[in-house]
């Protein structure tokens, strides 16, 4: 059973926390997520509980504010340079039993890896995603959609109703199909008539329509294999944010993928193209594409726009747009998709 730990600093963002705390037990059930204030029972000794649920757990987010990093005790120690302080402790638990750990930027940044203790340095490579005040709804949904499709045994509650009451129905449309069979078995035993055989020649059925053949869908006939795909959301009023072509990874201000107030644009030779909205955009048009530049502005994208981009470390890739810049919404959003090098 998929389960997600939480960790955080007492001093720097509780109610964060709480507020994290809450939406994921709203969306999947207390019983798939931990934070201490609330899963350890009184009188229980916590020391005692919180490194084996962790070791257990699917993924450990680390909820990181702004004074996360420099919180500091009574003395004026900085608390993380403490080896039994548990917020350090729960980090490095957790990379050294492959747990995935998910720093969670609440309103701050992420830590540089020399600002770290080397047992938890690691990190700064990990992945992260967003909280900030202004966009909170926006981003607890999608660290929502990111657990329930990185975590496949973590499945919303809602979801969980929908598979009960299919469940339920095909319990018993099979009761009725079983039923009706046996009745008709009967019926014909009884009045002694059997079917008469068919002179006709069996009919072969034509393919239905929307099932897949053999050929993958994410991998065009003569295509490289896929190398990363995923749904990457950049926000235009975080000046930091961008994300790596190759592998879909978002990054603080390092990538090659960023955008502005008025669009986006590439660094490190980087290079991306606008085509047509159809087909499908697959490795053989990327291949081809003749037009690349470094700067395409909002005003030339809408939802179902499509771009090629091609990498420094020479891989081409797919960005499809779902969502563009607006009043009432910063991000850009866009599908992702890397092939893998050709030959």
């Amino acid at each position: 059973m998929d389960t997600v730990f939480i960790n955080y600093r007492s001093e720097d963002e509780p109610f964060g926390a709480a507020l994290i705390d809450h939406e994921l037990s709203t969306s999947f059930g207390p019983d798939r997520v931990f934070l201490d204030s609330r899963s350890i029972r009184p009188g229980e000794d916590f020391a005692k509980v919180i490194l084996p649920t962790l070791r257990q757990s699917s993924a450990l987010l680390v909820v990181i504010g702004p004074r996360w990093l420099d919180a500091a005790d009574e003395t004026g120690r900085r608390r993380l340079d403490d080896p039994g302080d548990w917020v350090r402790l729960e980090i490095a638990e957790a990379l050294r039993h492959g747990v995935r750990v998910i720093p969670l930027l609440v309103n701050a940044d992420l830590p540089r890896a020399n600002e770290l203790p080397t047992d938890i340095a690691a990190l700064v490579r990990c992945q992260y995603l967003r909280l900030h005040h202004r966009n909170s709804r926006h981003d607890i949904a999608r660290l929502v959609n990111e657990l329930a499709e990185i975590l496949p045994h973590l499945v919303p509650l809602s979801r969980r109703r929908v598979r009960r009451r299919r469940l339920v129905v095909g319990i018993a449309v099979l009761a009725t199909v079983t039923s009706v069979v046996g009745l008709t078995t009967l019926a014909l035993r009884n009045g002694g008539n059997q079917p008469a055989a068919s002179s006709t020649t069996p009919h072969t059925s034509s393919p239905v329509a929307g099932t897949v053949g053999p050929q993958s869908p994410t991998s065009p006939a003569g295509s490289p294999p896929v190398q990363q795909e995923r749904t990457v959301i950049l926000d235009t009023t975080q000046p930091k944010d961008s994300v790596a072509i190759d592998y879909w990874r978002q990054l603080s201000n390092t990538g090659d993928v960023h955008v502005d107030a008025t669009g986006l644009y590439t660094t490190a030779g980087a290079k991306v193209a606008i085509i047509e909205t159809a087909p499908p955009a697959d490795y053989a048009r990327c291949a081809h594409v003749t037009g690349w530049q470094t700067r395409v502005p909002f005003t030339a994208l809408s939802v179902g726009s499509q771009m090629c981009a091609y990498s420094t470390q020479d891989r081409y890739a797919l960005l499809r747009v779902k969502s563009v810049p607006s009043g009432d919404d910063p991000r850009f959003i866009f599908y992702g998709r890397t092939w893998e090098h050709a030959g």
